[in-house]
């Protein structure tokens, strides 16, 4: 029966823990699962039977479903109709086992819970094909150790005589032992999940093997949605992340790591402030207003993706996934077609990315890792800013423009001779001399200083990171703890992050149940300094801005012992030392699960999943020293924040095998409940500094306290089919019906249907002669998934309180702020996807490609409507885009040998994007919208999404018939001209106006962005490389735009150096009062900025080529530090962006400082600028 959501019903009752329950409950925890953690179940359980002449296959059993041991066997190493008798009375069961299988061609391992039962060695396997292939003489013995990459032993790995049936498997510690006809025969080794190996044995009795893992991985499990499944029975666009490839990141964050690691997942950066936020677009944008961050589900639990701003205001966005230790990550899969996502329903419009951390080992075995690095950072790029001399020449050219030129045809001078095409100046050498501030004398040039700001508040930023981690358990018992550490301290001088994080992640079987818990806290502690914007008026600038404008002249110190101020700029290096802009966030985040086994095919699982966090925001600008506090006597903000979410998911599982058939049905019902509290204080006029924002009450002007408490819901039933004929035909079928209190009443449920089919031609008759095809997978898929990424009450009208005078008396009265739409929906995304997985040659050469096009209709727009109505938009459902583009991955092995291996993974993506609809109106202004840089960006139909926009440059107007091709006509000499484009008639008028005359500039979007990888070792030394790009997309240079507008109350770049100004004459002599630069390109200098609007010389080529990280590691020989307990020893060298090949001009061209939403992307605007980075570390396991 659907279940009506509505945003004001009562919501199930949510206990609210302190910090001291909180802790005491994760104690508990912890307690409960630690129990006889290191106690053996082999060793502590006694069995008692009486049990007379059964086939050892019921004993098998019976052992079984009496106990928590499990049995594991080949068919063809036990006699299971053999006919035993046991009589045991409370024995340990190696000693049942002894008398059971003693003396028989079986022996057994005991691994705690596990038993494994392997043929003895030297007995051979029998042979089903006797005919065929008649039995060995056995000659020769041979002994050895199977393990893999990293040393670890590989139990119950093949090794068979090629050419023969003769075979054995490796017991628990990896270790075989197999009579062969001869000492020249070669042995086939193998184990799922690794590549093959043949070796030819040359007379040896003792070999050790290392086994590679396959690239085609087809037998690799990976995480989807509500389960897992084996890669070779996948049905979707699924992407696998090379956890170890991550490690190669220098990032803090695991979002920042994810760049150039999968094909069609493009990630830019928002900031590069520590800590700063992440946008991830994974195949492309599929909203205009509505979010566009993918879903983070972390160990089964959906966790908020936006960006968290700042509470108190001043602060930039910050990543969701800055409080997840990287290190605690074990595997990460990005869901990318609608077939993969539609599981999730309205949370996977925008793709799904799953991330599960470490869990611990069932083989018996612990281990301790201890990761310990330093990282020192250096600003990439530094912008050319005028030095002191440069600036003061500028600025009495300025102060000499500001006067006027009259421009003479033919100009008649005092002796009545002629001079044509001349300029005549309107001032006079007192006026110019007049403005004191801004002229400088030679006196001034030869003493003033020559600061570059930007010495004064870049530096060498050092990060250490420190990790702890304790992993180890059996079949029943697994646990992993760690604790991490990371210290950043940015480039930018006052900016840093610091990171304390905990995980416990513990699961215990116990019988039928399973019960196990996720847990991760995470402190974090952040000094921000604001790099995005321009202007202080309104709040703090930009430190970029102030760094790049401040003039040079003016000292770091006044005569008074302070800090030095200019008009509405703050000394830069106070912006680093005397602004006060923290943020403190203590969040806990997990789960905790239980699973009951009614069958080995049917099972229930109850999870809980929570997110709690606490948020402080400190911010004081002081009264001496700051811009903004100079102009308000100081200014305090204090703001606090509690976010809770709890998500109840209910899972039942059935899978079954029906001979060639296999099935797997999960059915799921799943809550999340969503509180959002804030508070802002804030006050001004602060008598002295001593305080700061610890004492609001001492401020002679206090605002009123600001709170908001906000609640949102949604609820899903799901179901999902997964059927395999054979390993051939697969097909999987789902189906998400949620609801979501963010609609309005009449459209708060929506179904979400998916279907896919595959065909893995490799197992087909007519290839099973191809030995050299591993895989020949073909895929298509179809889905419909949803987007509620919108206000908690975008379909409600809400009230807002305001103060009002009625009769003399001040009351608070109620207003609201939007208009309701009851029939408000989700936006709902329909896509297709076709693939191709293949696989050659053992895995030598994998790859995929994947073709998709999806359409998102009914999209949240705000829909505008008469101003009479009291306001200017609805929020509604309007219009529609497209999605299309094709992806291509490939991997190879290019070498491997018992000493040298080579790897390489490339990919890359070619996205194209469309908006075929917006509700009737055909163009939509965006971007940025400012005093001086006007609506950057066009939404049009029949375009995609990321248009730049404005004029186009045509030279500076010299002579009065430029005049009309300024804007407006109104500029004077000197000022830009741009391109007549059209008119009121349809065809150029002669006057250029921001009606007719602007057009599409640029594009922000890729052609095409990807990276490849290259891993390569030797014996015990290893190096990475990765380099990753993009190619055809543009960079609005907003930065460099604003700050060479002219207006020499500021420095400005040196491209200004190239401004014009004509050469000068004296009206009645002709001689040259100011030689001027009549050929330069830049608009004329002044002390006031010039008014210029949006055009293309903003719009730079943003493609570049990066070498994003390049590491070089050693192993150390594992005998050196075997008596001090440690198994591994590993020292590397790490560097990162050392090389950037790029035409753009700006800090780097991988930017998007004016936020992740669709309506603003391709910004440069005064962002924290790229680092280098080198790093050297060290990890240790024991």
């Amino acid at each position: 029966m659907k279940k009506l959501l509505n945003i004001t019903r009562r919501r199930r009752p949510v206990f609210k823990f302190d910090l001291k329950m909180k802790l005491s409950i994760l104690l508990l925890l912890l307690t409960f699962f630690s129990l006889k953690a290191n106690d053996s179940y082999a060793q502590r359980t006694k069995i008692s039977l009486n049990l007379h002449n059964i086939p050892v296959g019921q004993l098998i059993d019976e052992i079984e479903s009496s106990t928590e041991f499990q049995f594991v066997y080949k068919i063809e190493d036990v006699d299971l109709t053999r006919t035993v008798s046991v009589n045991a009375d409370n024995e340990r069961i190696d000693d049942i086992l002894n008398q059971v299988f003693g003396n028989t061609q079986t022996t057994f391992n005991l691994n705690d819970r596990r038993i494994y039962l392997v043929r003895r060695r030297g007995v051979p396997i029998p042979d089903p094909l006797k005919v065929e292939m008649p039995h060995p003489v056995i000659q020769f013995i041979i002994n050895g150790t199977i393990k893999d990459q990293d040393g670890n032993p590989l139990p119950g790995a093949n090794v068979v005589e090629k050419g023969t049936t003769n075979g054995v498997t490796a017991d628990f510690d990896g270790n075989f032992s197999i009579e062969v006809s001869n000492s020249n025969v070669i042995l086939v080794v193998s184990y799922i999940g690794f590549a093959s190996k043949e070796i030819p044995v040359n007379g040896q009795s003792n070999l050790s093997v290392t086994l590679e893992e396959s690239a085609a991985g087809l037998d690799e499990v990976v995480v989807v949605g509500y389960g897992t499944q084996k890669k070779t029975d996948l049905t979707g666009a699924v992407s696998s992340i090379d956890t170890e490839q991550l490690e190669n990141s220098v990032s803090p964050n695991i979002d920042q790591r994810l760049q150039g690691m999968a094909a069609g997942v493009l990630v830019t950066t928002d900031s590069n402030q520590p800590g700063g936020g992440i946008s991830i677009r994974i195949r492309g944008n599929s909203s205009i207003s509505a979010g566009t961050e993918p879903l983070y589900v972390i160990d089964g639990v959906p966790i908020e993706s936006s960006n968290e701003g700042s509470i108190a205001g001043y602060g930039p966005s910050v990543s969701p996934l800055s409080m997840l230790n990287p290190n605690d990550i074990a595997n990460i899969e990005i869901l990318k077609d609608a077939s993969s996502t539609a599981i999730y329903g309205a949370s996977g419009s925008n793709g799904v990315v799953l991330i599960t951390t470490k869990s611990g080992r069932n083989d018996g075995q612990s281990r301790i890792s201890f990761n310990t690095s330093t990282t020192f950072n250096k600003v990439a790029k530094r912008l050319d800013v005028l030095n002191g001399k440069q600036y003061m020449e500028a600025s009495n050219q300025g102060v000499f423009n500001d006067f006027g030129y009259t421009y003479h045809d033919v100009l008649t001078l005092g002796d009545g001779s002629e001079l044509s095409d001349v300029y005549t100046w309107l001032g006079t050498v007192e006026d110019v001399e007049a403005n004191e501030r801004f002229h400088y004398t030679q006196q001034e040039m030869d003493t003033l200083p020559s600061n570059n700001w930007q010495d004064q508040i870049y530096k060498t930023g050092v990060m250490k990171q420190n990790q702890l981690s304790l992993e180890g358990g059996d079949p029943s018992l697994k646990y992993f703890f760690s604790l991490g550490h990371t210290d950043l301290e940015g480039v930018i001088g006052g900016s840093d992050f610091e990171r304390l994080s905990l995980r416990v992640n513990l699961s215990k079987k116990l019988g039928k149940f399973t019960l196990g818990e996720t847990a991760n806290l995470t402190r974090t502690e952040s000094n921000y300094i604001r790099t995005e914007g321009e202007q202080q008026i309104s709040g703090v600038g930009s430190i970029i801005n102030a760094a790049l404008r401040y003039r040079p002249v003016t000292p770091v110190i006044d005569d008074d012992g302070e800090f030095s101020l200019e008009h509405e700029i703050t000394n830069p290096l106070a912006l680093t030392q005397i602004i006060t802009n923290k943020a403190k966030r203590l969040r806990l985040f997990g789960s905790v699960f239980a699973q009951f086994d009614f069958t080995d095919n049917l099972f229930a699982k109850s999870t809980v999943g929570y997110s709690l966090s606490q948020n402080q925001d400190n911010f004081y600008a002081p009264k001496v020293g700051s811009y903004i506090g100079q102009l308000n006597e100081g200014v305090a903000r204090l703001g606090y924040g509690n976010n809770r979410t709890i998500t109840f998911t209910n899972m039942l599982n059935y899978h079954n095998d029906f001979g060639k058939n296999s099935m797997n049905l999960t059915a799921v019902h799943e809550t999340r409940e969503t509180e959002l509290s804030s508070l802002l204080n804030a006050a001004s006029g602060f008598n002295n500094d001593n305080l700061r924002e610890n004492d609001l009450s001492s401020a002679s002007s206090i605002d009123p306290p600001k709170n908001s408490l906000l609640n949102s819901s949604i609820e899903s039933y799901l179901l999902r089919v997964n059927y395999n004929y054979d390993q051939r035909y697969l097909v999987t079928l789902s189906g998400r019906y949620d609801g979501s209190s963010r609609f309005g009443a009449n459209n708060k449920w929506a179904l979400f249907p998916s279907a896919a089919f595959s065909w893995n031609a490799q197992n087909e008759k007519f290839l099973q002669s191809a030995d050299w095809l591993n895989q020949l997978k073909f895929r298509v898929s179809y889905g419909e998934v949803g987007n509620q990424n919108i206000d908690l009450y975008g379909s409600l009208s809400p009230l807002s309180s305001d103060l009002a005078i009625i009769g003399g008396s001040t009351v608070v009265g109620f207003s609201p702020n939007s208009i309701a739409n009851k029939d408000l929906q989700w936006e709902r995304k329909k896509q297709t996807n076709i693939g191709l997985d293949i696989g050659v040659w053992n895995g030598k050469i994998s790859g995929s490609i994947e073709l998709y096009k999806d359409k998102t209709d009914q999209l949240l727009i705000a829909k505008r409507i008469p101003t009479s109505s009291g306001y200017s938009t609805i929020l509604s459902n309007l219009g529609s885009l497209e999605n299309k583009g094709l992806e291509l991955t490939l991997n190879t092995i290019n070498v491997s040998n018992e000493n040298f291996s080579w790897n390489t993974s490339f990919n890359i993506s070619f996205p194209k994007n469309k908006i075929l609809d917006m509700g009737g109106d055909e163009e939509y202004f965006a971007g940025l919208n400012t005093t001086h840089i006007r609506e950057t960006q066009i939404l049009r139909v029949g375009e995609p999404i990321g248009l730049f926009y404005g004029f186009l440059r045509n030279g500076i107007a010299k002579t009065d018939e430029d005049l009309p091709y300024t804007i407006n006509g109104s500029s004077s000499y000197g000022s830009y001209m741009y391109k007549d484009i059209s008119g009121p008639e349809g065809v150029p008028d002669g006057i250029v106006d921001t009606t007719y005359d602007r057009t599409v500039i640029g594009n922000a979007i890729p052609d095409f962005h990807g990276a490849m990888t290259n891993t390569a070792s030797y014996k015990n030394f290893s190096l990475s490389f990765m380099f990753q790009g993009s190619y055809g997309n543009d960079i609005m240079n907003l930065t460099k735009a604003l700050v060479t507008q002219g207006g020499f109350q500021q420095n400005s770049l040196t491209d200004v150096l190239d401004a014009w100004a004509p050469t000068v004459v004296d009206a009645i002599t002709g001689a040259i009062v100011n030689q001027g630069n009549p050929d330069g390109e830049v608009s004329i200098l002044g002390l006031a900025k010039k008014p210029d609007e949006t055009n293309d010389s903003y719009v730079e080529d943003g493609s570049y080529l990066r070498l994003k990280n390049v590491q070089i590691s050693y192993s150390f020989p594992k005998d050196i530090f075997s008596t001090l307990g440690v198994s591994n020893l590993e020292m590397y060298l790490r560097g990162t962006n050392l090389l950037t090949i790029t035409d753009y001009s700006g800090f780097d061209p991988e930017t998007n400082s004016m936020g992740n939403g669709s309506l603003s992307i391709g910004h440069d605007y005064f962002g924290y600028p790229q680092s280098k980075a080198y790093t050297i570390g060290l990890n240790v396991i024991f």
